[in-house]
């Protein structure tokens, strides 16, 4: 009997979408805080953004910003991450690191840092350089002001141990200027009676026997010889010191309040709230399980005692005695395993309200997430979760239909007419489904979850 191989039919989990990685079917990413799934049978190649809808489909979209809370105390200003902070003195804060070249590793404190600097590559390249190229910077200079990162392993920083000239061109930030002076360079010809040429650049000749005066084309017998570096270039005379070797950065001023406003929203506020109540979420279900746990407990309780009220029938004074001790201990009972049972759906769902009825009967309606399967005629498959199998396709005078083997149920679509057709037939998991057609072509098959199934 033939039989489909559906493949990976639950996503996997595969954290924020990094442009460098290159992603399978039905990989799941975050991005951009919505989330994404590879619907491509071949896969995502690197740098194929989630939202090309020829290769992803988007799961889970950013929902709406919640309403604003109550404003909070206001905190010490921070900083920003990528902002310099220049000191007389030693910090061993761990919020700042020495930019003495350090290799800081994936896995560790520094993962939010190093996230925040990796995913500058693609619009900022210039702020990076290999491991090669920052070796050769140090040895050459002894500093290099670019980042060496290693995706999903490493990143170095810079090593800075010259003076910071600032910049307004981002395209020029972490950039090295070597040290240097301008050229200086003057000439002139002369003979033993006259300047036989114009002098120029840093030098001036000075005649006295002819005129006098100064001229660099005076004639005569005696000249005087004059270099003078600022005849070259204005930058000497200005300064008694020279340019030294620098490495450019980019200079930030902070324009507004660190204080938020009540129309702003904390993004960090807002994550921290969130992972509050995914933890509330989980502290919630172990109470909803210890509970349960204890209406099983208490059930046993009554068990118990309806067993020793059989017991001690012969005993009817003893028993009295007894009932009447355990009374109050039954009457709290009750009240503890009413109190446990209220609000909670019976075996025959007699005390669920109807917003608890419209729950349970959306469980079974179909969800926006199915599994794209290989149609092969007369092929069957295993159902692997409560849902809906569906099969299309197109024919002249002719039909397709779907055979539930394990309960006999069948459905079917048949046109006498050019005519695209289609069947759903409603499964439960592990039912064997069987798939045919005839004159039919263009077929497609594919499982869609259940509400109430889904991975």
């Amino acid at each position: 009997m033939p039989t489909i191989n559906v493949g990976r039919v639950r996503p996997l989990w595969k954290g924020t979408y990094d442009y460098q990685t290159a992603y399978d079917f039905f990989d799941w990413v975050s991005y951009n805080g919505s989330s994404y799934i590879v619907i491509s049978s071949l896969g995502s190649a690197a740098g194929i953004l989630p939202t090309n809808t020829s290769y992803w489909a988007c799961v889970a979209e950013q929902g709406e910003i919640g309403p604003i809370g109550p404003k909070g105390e206001d905190g010490d200003k921070g900083a920003y991450i990528g902002q310099l902070v220049m000191t007389l003195v030693p910090i061993s804060d761990s919020g700042v690191h020495l930019l003495d070249g350090s290799l800081l590793t994936v896995g560790g404190v520094y993962d939010a840092f190093i996230t925040k600097v990796s995913s500058l590559l693609s619009t900022n390249p210039n702020l990076f350089c290999t491991q090669t190229e920052f070796d050769a910077s140090v040895s050459a200079y002894g500093a290099c002001g670019k980042f060496v990162y290693t995706a999903g392993v490493s990143l170095r920083l810079p090593k800075v141990s010259d003076i910071v000239q600032c910049t307004t061109d981002v395209s020029q930030c972490s950039a090295l200027v070597e040290a240097g002076l301008p050229g200086a360079v003057g000439a002139f010809t002369t003979t033993t009676t006259a300047v036989a040429s114009e002098a120029s650049g840093m030098v001036s000749v000075e005649e006295s026997a002819s005129n006098g005066g100064a001229s660099n084309t005076a004639a005569g017998t005696t000249q005087k010889v004059t270099i003078d570096l600022s005849d070259a270039s204005d930058i000497y005379g200005n300064s008694t010191t020279v340019q030294p070797q620098v490495i450019k950065a980019l200079v930030y001023m902070v324009v507004s309040s660190s204080v938020k406003t009540e129309v702003e929203v904390d993004i960090d506020n807002i994550t921290t709230d969130l992972n509050a109540i995914s933890g509330s979420v989980a502290t919630n279900t172990q109470d909803i399980s210890a509970l349960q746990t204890s209406v099983a407990t208490n059930t046993q309780d009554i068990s118990a005692l309806q067993t020793s009220v059989a017991t001690n029938t012969q005993d009817i004074s003893a028993l009295q005695t007894s009932v009447a001790t355990n009374t109050q201990d039954i009457s709290a009972l009750q009240t503890s395993v009413a109190t446990d049972l209220n609000g909670k759906a019976g075996v025959d769902l007699a005390n669920v309200n109807t917003a608890g009825k419209a729950v349970i009967a959306n469980l079974g309606m179909p969800s926006s997430r199915s599994v794209i399967l290989t149609y092969t005629e007369e092929g069957q498959f295993t159902v692997p979760a409560d849902g809906y199998v569906v099969l299309r396709a197109s024919t002249s005078q002719g039909g397709i239909y779907i055979v539930n083997i394990s309960n006999g149920i069948i459905v079917s679509s048949i046109s006498e007419r050019m005519w695209a057709l289609g069947c759903i037939l409603p499964v439960k998991k592990g039912d064997i489904v069987q798939v045919k057609s005839w004159q039919a072509s263009s077929h497609s098959l594919f499982f869609l979850y259940a509400e109430g199934s889904q991975p």
